[in-house]
């Protein structure tokens, strides 16, 4: 009688059924002999008989697209020398009939030998071969809206463009009865352009997947594209990174041009600093500016708040929500401003 435990069977065939279920499939690797065991389903899913499917890891290894090879016998190499603690890959596999499955691969170093050195790697694979092909359809999908925003906006502001000259060159004739409705046409084109010219920054904001950003090097190249005149930047940073939308440099551009627009003639230094909380950490930057009313703290997130200068605090917000950070000012006003970023952990790392 099969063995039971908390009212379930632990029969082997049972989580084979399990595995098969989740199209999974798991491996074990002899390092020495180079020898692989798999369950059935890892040569099905290609198309194969398990008793054709090859099983040393060299034949193996043989199916992977050669565009992918590389990099997963890279990320192998990686936790075999201790580099990962796991190993984990995406690729494509090779199927019998000569097409390519996405499989996502994960394992690790299972047994060692005496000297420390690995012996065996255990696994598992995943079809992931419809995610990926919905994945793929998704970003042709955006890429296609995107070239489609890219060109009706061109065409939009190039018109928005000719409607200011026009109306620039009307003023200049213009009576006392008509100015005023004149002016009062320009300042609505001027609005349309800069509602239409946000939509070229809010568009990228999550079409590139999040990756690992050092802050100070962001707080540099953010400095770099602004005339700073007197004012300087402090950085009091340890070493740490953040996973962001790669967006996030836009984040600390924002930031000091913001400071410099609003924090008036007084402001002569931009500081960035880093501290512990509850959940996570907050990257600071804080001006010794003129600093943000009480009553109007949320209210500078909000889209089109600051309406000459565009909609930067609000496009910061967006891009740092992607990977579930937040902000919030917290300065004390006619002492300066201070902006704190917010990162929940996992999205940080210190180096």
């Amino acid at each position: 009688m099969a063995e039971k435990r908390n009212g379930g069977f632990l029969e082997a065939d049972h989580i084979e059924r399990a595995l098969a279920a989740g199209n999974l499939a798991w491996w074990i690797w002899d390092v020495e002999t180079g020898h692989v065991d798999y369950s059935p389903e890892k040569a099905t899913m290609l198309g194969y008989d398990p008793s054709e499917f090859p099983n040393t890891v060299y034949e193996i290894t043989d199916l992977i697209h050669p565009e992918d090879h590389d990099k997963t016998m890279n990320a192998m190499r990686d936790h075999l020398t201790g580099k990962k603690a796991l190993y984990e890959a995406e690729y494509r596999m090779q199927t019998k009939d000569g097409g390519y499955l996405w499989y996502y691969d994960r394992g690790m170093i299972s047994q060692k030998k005496s000297d420390g050195s690995p012996a065996v790697l255990t696994g598992i694979v995943i079809n992931f071969d419809p995610w990926k092909k919905a994945e793929q359809a998704i970003r042709l999908a955006n890429t296609k809206l995107n070239l489609l925003s890219s060109i009706t906006r061109h065409d939009i502001l190039n018109s928005v463009t000719v409607l200011l000259g026009n109306l620039e060159f009307a003023r200049e004739e213009a009576t006392p009865a008509t100015e005023a409705y004149i002016d009062k046409a320009l300042a609505s084109a001027k609005t349309i352009q800069r509602q239409i010219e946000f939509t070229r920054d809010y568009q990228n904001v999550g079409i590139t997947e999040p990756k690992w950003f050092t802050v100070s090097d962001l707080v540099e190249r953010a400095a770099a594209q602004i005339s700073l005149k007197t004012i300087a930047i402090e950085k009091k940073l340890p070493k740490v990174e953040c996973y962001a939308d790669p967006l996030i440099e836009r984040v600390f551009y924002n930031l000091i041009e913001n400071a410099i627009r609003h924090g008036g003639s007084r402001i002569s230094r931009i500081s960035f600093s880093c501290r512990e909380e509850e959940g996570g950490i907050a990257l600071l930057c804080e001006d010794d500016g003129s600093g943000v009313p009480e009553d109007k703290k949320s209210a500078i997130f909000v889209r089109g708040y600051y309406t000459n200068t565009g909609f930067g605090l609000f496009l910061s917000r967006e891009i740092l929500s992607i990977t579930q950070m937040t902000i919030s000012e917290e300065g004390i006003y006619g002492e300066g401003a201070r902006f704190a970023i917010h990162i929940p952990k996992g999205s940080y790392r210190i180096v």
